[in-house]
């Protein structure tokens, strides 16, 4: 989405009543904040409809006294405060009413169902967070759920779809289910799916995930719009939900049986498939690294040819007393450059100093700058090699910055495995093919990354892809890390010889694949 500056007077709380609250703080957390100036607070009453938040006019209306005639403890109102104020956290700022519109007609979604899988990320944030959503809840769920069927039209459906989903998470969909399967058997029973559709989604995402306001780009036909990372768990989710939704003309007759309701809709995208890997042909290693980053380390050791540590004869239960260095065993390390991972030119001058005779290139896909250009951007770097390094890292730094997408993790891992099977120039290998590497065990790979893998269009790869990029991982016993610190400890640890899976997704992705193995 674009953002619209506005100039307004310091928060106004426009009760005198209750809790005052300040959005400003909770919006200046956001990674993608703009300053874009203050808000306006109205009081509510604990109570569904009667709590909102609209960041584009920068209006929120929540329950801020603690009395309420329907709320005497003032738990619900605390509750609303909290799922209203993460929405100013976590939420994209729509300034213009057809920006929504616009997404969701190219990715072919209901932007009500949207706003209801939104719902569903909000509360899910809070639970994360340690919140408990009993008191979510007004009391009339049991009443709209008995009264929700109706004359069992598409468009009822549709309307009792989005709110059940909006609802979950929460007790207050449990009571509109069970009193909607009294009138509605064969309802509840697809609004089980639904809800087992929505719970895989969350558990196979994480919470920085689906919390991250990063800027990310998302494409249509017309233009390009900027939303917080976290929003595509919305988009996704909603690409999965809309096969349930009803078209228009349709009918609901059979809605029970397996093949469940509406229309499979396509998805607003081809299979999900990985920008293919490009080199910068102009980036070339040329510097070579002297001095202090190629002295072998000294350690003690039980054999040698002269003593160094005469003291370890009495001191060391193994008598260490000789001198062993150990020559770098090099190595390839492929770095995620992508927005995600906010990587300086000094992080990447640590990774290069801790591995000054390993292989290194970063990879960030270009998600601002393909819809002109096609897969022709370069999207990988390579920043050392035999003892060289880059002399400009800075410039590099600027290109990848330019590109700040993914949608090439698998290509990357794939080429830095092949390379360090063939212990040759990465020069002369070309971008493996994903599926003709072998993973052949070579020199240790480390991967330096967040996890925040994409598939081209920057969305969450299916397991078509996720599937072999895990075994990929497993079998060639690649090093996953996901900091510049962690990647500079592992790097200069005395073995590389075990895969360290830091990021848990993936990391439940291999196991699924392998059994537990890892």
């Amino acid at each position: 989405m674009t953002y619209r500056e506005t100039t307004k007077t310091p928060t106004v709380n426009t009760s005198e009543e209750g809790r005052a609250i300040f959005p400003e703080l909770v919006e200046s957390a956001r990674a993608d904040y703009r300053g874009a100036g203050t808000w306006t607070v109205e009081t509510g009453a604990p109570s569904r409809g009667e709590a909102w938040t609209n960041l584009d006019e920068r209006t929120i209306r929540v329950p801020r006294r603690v009395d309420h005639a329907a709320d005497v403890n003032g738990a619900v109102a605390s509750i609303i405060r909290a799922h209203e104020l993460t929405h100013v956290r976590l939420s994209p700022v729509i300034t213009e009413a057809d920006e929504l519109g616009a997404i969701c007609k190219h990715h072919g979604l209901d932007p009500a169902l949207v706003h209801a899988v939104e719902e569903v990320r909000i509360n899910r944030a809070l639970k994360d967070l340690g919140f408990d959503l009993k008191d979510l809840t007004d009391g009339t769920e049991k009443d709209t759920g008995a009264k929700a069927f109706g004359d069992g039209s598409p468009e009822r459906w549709n309307a009792v779809l989005t709110f059940f989903v909006a609802l979950s998470g929460t007790p207050a969909q449990g009571l509109f289910a069970r009193a909607l399967r009294k009138s509605s058997p064969e309802w509840g029973e697809v609004l089980k799916g639904v809800e087992k559709r929505i719970k895989k989604a969350i558990k196979e995402s994480s919470h920085n995930y689906r919390t991250s306001t990063d800027p990310a780009f998302e494409f249509t036909e017309e233009e390009t719009f900027t939303i917080p990372y976290g929003f595509r768990w919305t988009l996704e989710t909603s690409k999965v939900l809309q096969r349930y939704v009803m078209p228009e003309g349709a009918t609901t007759d059979g809605m029970g049986e397996k093949q469940g309701v509406g229309k499979e809709f396509p998805q607003g995208r081809a299979e999900g498939q990985w920008t293919p890997l490009v080199f910068d042909s102009s980036v070339v290693p040329t510097v070579p690294v002297r001095g202090a980053l190629l002295k072998r380390r000294v350690t003690p050791s039980n054999t040698g040819a002269s003593v160094r540590y005469a003291g370890r004869m009495l001191s060391d239960p193994q008598r260490r007393v000789f001198g062993g260095s150990r020559k770098d065993v090099g190595g390839v390390v492929v770095v995620d450059v992508s927005g995600s991972m906010s990587l300086t030119e000094h992080d990447l001058v640590r990774i290069l100093d801790a591995a000054p005779m390993a292989t290194v290139f970063a990879y960030s896909g270009a998600m601002t700058r393909r819809k002109a250009t096609g897969f022709t951007v370069p999207n990988a770097w390579l920043l050392s090699w035999n003892g060289k390094r880059i002399q400009d890292l800075k410039a590099v730094q600027t290109r990848w910055e330019e590109n700040g997408g993914n949608g090439v993790d698998g290509p990357a891992v794939a080429h830095a495995v092949a390379v360090a099977g063939r212990r040759s120039s990465p020069g002369t290998v070309s971008p493996v093919e994903w599926r003709a590497s072998k993973g052949a065990k070579g020199v240790p790979v480390v991967w330096v990354t967040d996890g925040a893998v994409t598939d081209s269009h920057d969305y969450i790869p299916p397991a078509s892809l996720m599937g072999p990029l895990a075994d990929l991982v497993h079998r060639a016993g690649v090093i996953i890390t996901p900091t510049p610190e962690s990647a500079v400890a592992v790097l200069r640890a005395p073995s590389l010889s075990r895969a360290r899976v830091d990021h848990h997704r993936l990391a439940s992705v291999i196991r699924k694949s392998h059994g537990g193995a890892l």
